[in-house]
């Protein structure tokens, strides 16, 4: 099962990867991961989230912007190059 740590640590590693544009624009969390972020989600929005796990949602979402703007970089090089 999924934790803070683990899902951290997925993200941090795709940002660290040296990957094709192709391989980057295609990253997506594992599905245990994403389990663990849709549960967090599903708890926010029925006000029934601890401190700690928004916390942990908070830092996910500033990841998840991080990818996203990775992931735009690399569609952008794509299509310069195709």
């Amino acid at each position: 099962m999924a934790n803070a740590e683990s899902v951290i640590a997925e993200f941090k590693n795709f940002l660290a990867s040296e990957l094709a544009p192709d391989e980057i624009a295609a990253f997506h969390l594992s599905p245990k991961s994403q389990k663990y972020v849709a549960g967090l989600l599903y708890k926010n929005n029925a006000g029934t989230i601890t401190e700690a796990e928004l916390a942990e949602l908070d830092r996910f979402l500033e990841l998840e912007y991080e990818c996203r703007a990775a992931k735009l970089n690399a569609r952008q090089a794509l299509a310069k190059a195709g």
